[in-house]
């Protein structure tokens, strides 16, 4: 691994993207938590700039697209290539 850059460090040697990263994350997990989403998308702020941000954390409905069996039968099908049990020992299921 080569080394960073120490334009990219604060003072005490902290990679400062990653600080950021992790504080956004944050504030999204609390955001989340204190129900922000939900009143971001109220009706008074239809049309805004806040309301749009605000509809980007809520989800289309869930179809119940089943990847779990999709995953399954392409590993059952790749079973004799080996690349199978490589997955399964990756994941340690075996």
């Amino acid at each position: 691994m080569g080394k960073i850059d120490n334009s990219l460090l604060d003072k005490y040697g902290r990679l400062l993207s990653l600080d950021f990263y992790r504080g956004i994350t944050m504030f999204l997990l609390v955001a989340e938590g204190a129900g922000l989403w939900f009143a971001v998308v109220d009706p008074y702020f239809e049309g805004s700039i806040i309301s749009t941000i605000g509809t980007q954390f809520h989800h289309h409905p869930w179809n119940g697209l089943p990847i779990l069996g999709f995953g399954s039968a392409f590993l059952h099908v790749h079973r004799r290539s080996g690349y199978a049990d490589f997955i399964w020992e990756t994941v340690g299921a075996r």
